[in-house]
């Protein structure tokens, strides 16, 4: 790693696993080299920890090499996450109340892990962030047995509006996460609402917005009452997977007089659409039963029927192409523009876009039907990390599995960098930009960055607005301090490079290496020759007697005899400055 590099544009290196070597530059701060490598301006008591170090001020002195999280942190904080992800979906479920001891162990391994992450042991932070997400696990699974043997539905996630009745929709109450429900129940969800139903087999049932669903006695053996058991749907939309357990319990799926008799673990979407029932098979055959009547759904193919009579099937579009934004992507956009392509535009009449702060699509952000192959969000996207995904619907209104899923996070970007003359400006050994009068100083954003204006001080001056290049007259070091602005007036962090403006032309510098004498009354006489800049030495040229200037590339053996030898020679630095030529007169040794 090049000790020149600033905390503003050093490139962590892939391969450093648990930490890599930093040489602290003038400008950097703990803050700083924080938020720039940890993305946490409060994480200094770690690299204390990580530096064996008690004062931060002496470890942050410029020139002072530290060590800075490699890779391994990133694991310690993915494992930490995933363990509070389970803490989360335990409490939801009240987990405690059926497996304490798994849940007591996983809160005091979570507090370790964090405790080990804030003493640099990243190590020991993954292991106890992975037996803290087993211990919430095992007591998820607890919980939900528990809610196998008293109750036929429990709702296991709710985003935004979900209500519950119990008298066939005359009144309705809230239903929350981890609540489990009386059987018969309606639930249905609102705009831009989601749920997921657990039931007591282990299937899974996934609300759309805008959906009415009727569970009926589907905990009731089947030889006390054949055709009451059902799951119907009477609007809406909704993902289901049943199991077996389901089917062989004689427990079914009534929609329009017909019945679930194959299809246990396959995928499915119902939906109404006016007075048809539409259904799509997206994983596994579906077998239904109207009186003596099967119909079967392979695989990929969709049917449409009316009072249980099919009227129209076709196989599936297949899912559209995610073009924009690309997975993992990171954007300062807020209201950004998603952009897909379709694989079979002719039967296609509209596309469902969907955005989730989950990858289970249960928190929905955005979920909007469009013609067209791209959307500019309405939404307002506050930063963090969302998904998105698609399908696409055909002229029958089948609709196509969902594509695979994009991740991106919205991060309001306010990164500024320097430029000189349309490159990086050299920087020398003490961390300074040298320039020489001439050069214009340029700032510019970041790729993909949300300012739109940007503040400048020099030196001790006041703060401007910057509107153009920047030209330093004074001959020193010169500060210049630069912030980015943002649509809504919010500042980024300040960046600081002090500007050495160079006009001295590079030092020369002789010296001997080695002197041989011969028999013959001559000498070789070894020299080497060097120069100093601080901007850089870009050419350094020597010459003998009246020759021109050479490149010189290594040390020169000069044989001296009884007439002197004059050596010249000179040097160009990297802006520009030329030394004046310096000679040398070199004369044999007068004999003892």
């Amino acid at each position: 790693m090049n000790p020149d590099t600033t905390a503003s544009d050093i490139e962590i290196e892939s391969e450093a696993l648990y930490s890599f070597e930093y040489t602290v530059v003038k400008g950097d701060t703990c803050a700083s080299i924080c938020d720039k490598f940890l993305n946490d301006k409060k994480a200094c008591d770690e690299l204390l920890a990580l530096n064996n170090a008690k004062d931060a001020g002496e470890l942050f002195k410029p020139g002072t090499v530290i060590r800075l999280p490699g890779t391994l942190r990133e694991d310690a904080i993915s494992a930490i996450s995933k363990a509070r992800e389970a803490m989360t979906e335990a409490n939801l479920v009240k987990a405690d109340q059926w497996a304490r001891p798994e849940f007591t162990i996983g809160i005091k391994t979570l507090s370790e892990a964090n405790r080990f992450i804030k003493e640099a042991s990243y190590d020991l932070a993954i292991t106890r962030g992975v037996i803290s997400r087993r211990m919430f696990e095992r007591a998820v699974g607890a919980a939900d047995e528990n809610a196998k043997e008293k109750t036929p539905v429990l709702v296991r996630k709710v985003f935004g509006e979900c209500m519950y009745s119990r008298d066939s929709g005359e009144t309705f109450q809230v239903a929350r996460a981890g609540q489990s429900l009386p059987d018969p129940v309606l639930i249905r969800t609102g705009r831009r609402s989601r749920a997921e139903l657990k039931l007591p087999d282990g299937s899974r049932v996934v609300l759309m917005d805008d959906s009415i669903v009727v569970i009926d006695k589907l905990n009731r053996d089947q030889r006390d009452d054949k055709r009451e058991n059902f799951f119907r749907v009477p609007t809406g939309d909704c993902m289901l997977s049943f199991s077996e357990e389901v089917l062989d319990n004689g427990s079914l799926l009534g929609i329009s007089g017909l019945v679930l008799v194959e299809g246990a673990n396959a995928v499915m979407r119902y939906k109404k659409v006016n007075e048809r029932v539409i259904l799509c098979t997206y994983k596994k055959d579906v077998a239904l039963k109207n009186g003596e009547e099967i119909i079967r759904i392979p695989e990929g193919e969709g049917v449409s029927m009316i009072d249980g009579k099919e009227t129209a099937r076709s196989r599936l579009v297949p899912p559209p192409k995610l073009l924009y934004l690309p997975d993992n992507a990171l954007t300062a956009n807020q209201t950004p523009v998603f952009r897909w392509q379709s694989l079979r535009s002719q039967r296609v009449s509209k596309f469902r876009l969907e955005v989730s702060r989950d990858e289970q699509f249960i928190q929905i952000v955005d979920n909007v039907l469009t013609q067209f192959q791209q959307r500019k969000t309405d939404a307002y996207f506050p930063e963090g990390r969302y998904y998105w995904r698609l399908t696409q619907i055909d002229n029958l209104d089948f609709e196509s599995a969902y594509s695979p899923v994009n991740s991106f996070r919205v991060k309001k970007n306010f990164d500024l960098a320097f430029d000189v003359l349309g490159a990086t400006p050299k920087v020398n050994s003490e961390g300074r930009f040298v320039v020489s009068p001439e050069q214009e100083i340029m700032i510019r954003p970041a790729k993909d960055s949300s300012v739109v204006k940007m503040k400048v001080r020099i030196g001790d001056g006041p703060e401007t607005d910057l509107t153009g290049p920047i030209k330093l007259n004074e001959i020193g070091d010169v500060p210049i301090s630069i912030t980015g602005i943002g649509v809504e007036g919010d500042r980024g962090n300040e960046l600081t490079g002090v500007f050495q403006v160079d006009t001295a032309a590079p030092i020369l510098n002789f010296r001997t290496i080695k002197r041989e004498q011969l028999v013959d009354s001559t000498s070789i006489l070894t020299v080497e020759l060097s120069a100093e800049d601080s901007s850089g030495v870009d050419t350094l040229e020597y010459k003998t007697q009246a020759e021109s200037f050479i490149p010189y590339t290594k040390p020169l053996e000069l044989v001296l005899s009884d007439k002197p030898v004059e050596l010249t020679f000179r040097a160009t630095d990297k802006l520009g400055n030329v030394a004046e030529p310096l000679s040398v007169v070199l004369k044999r040794p007068s004999a003892p």
